[in-house]
């Protein structure tokens, strides 16, 4: 039966046994036609499998906006967690700083680093997922501010530890924080979100003092 390039006809005009010169001229090597007809089945079903993982791995659509954290708002299935020493670390996910509920995060330690990130954590046992689909945002937006203003940090996406994981997607923004509260955006124009872990990370290295920075209404819409 012929399939769609032909192939059956092919190897139907050819004998049974056909000749290859893969070391020299003078001493062909006889290959079996059944030898090509094997490879070509297994060749077929290796495809077929690593068209069969990808779909599998392929997650729905999440419902937009998600939020990761939102005082009052539903909360997504990420899970935020400390980076740096967590021993030096300390949230409250209810701080109020000029009548605004937020959430304060404090690197308790003197010349080193800390920060948060939200990980996809997975609520059933068991489960292949390792991410999220957040296909169709648009941007990825929070708001924060310094204790005092002029604290450097680093906010991206898609990463942990520094290094690009499972996420098909990533992105890094330096930031210089205020006293104030002020509106950040990152794009996600012409982004892959079909899978991403690691959806917010936040690093800061302290210098002579300590510090502590301040985040609300962090959300892919």
């Amino acid at each position: 039966m012929p399939d769609r390039y032909g192939a059956a006809q092919i190897f139907e005009a050819v004998p049974r046994t056909i000749w290859a010169l893969p070391h020299s001229v003078d001493s062909p090597v006889p290959i079996n036609k059944e030898l090509f007809m094997n490879r070509r089945v297994i060749i077929a079903l290796a495809l077929s499998s690593l068209a069969c993982a990808g779909a599998a791995h392929s997650e729905p659509k999440q419902h937009l906006p998600l939020v990761l954290y939102g005082h009052g708002e539903e909360r997504s299935p990420y899970q935020s967690f400390f980076l740096g020493p967590v021993s030096y670390m300390k949230k409250d996910e209810a701080a109020k700083i000029d009548n605004h509920v937020c959430l304060k995060v404090m690197v308790n330690i003197i010349s080193g680093w800390g920060g948060i990130i939200w990980k996809y954590h997975p609520t059933e046992p068991d489960t292949d997922k390792v991410g999220l689909n957040l296909k169709g945002s648009k941007q990825l937006t929070f708001l924060a501010r310094g204790s005092e203003g002029g604290e450097k940090v680093s906010i991206s996406y898609g990463i942990s530890g520094g290094r690009v994981n499972n996420d098909t997607a990533s992105g890094m923004l330096d930031v210089v924080l205020t006293p104030k509260w002020k509106r950040y955006t990152v794009s996600m124009k012409g982004k892959d979100l079909s899978l991403i872990r690691n959806a917010f990370r936040l690093t800061a290295v302290t210098g002579h003092k300590k510090m502590a920075f301040y985040l609300d209404d962090v959300r892919y819409e």
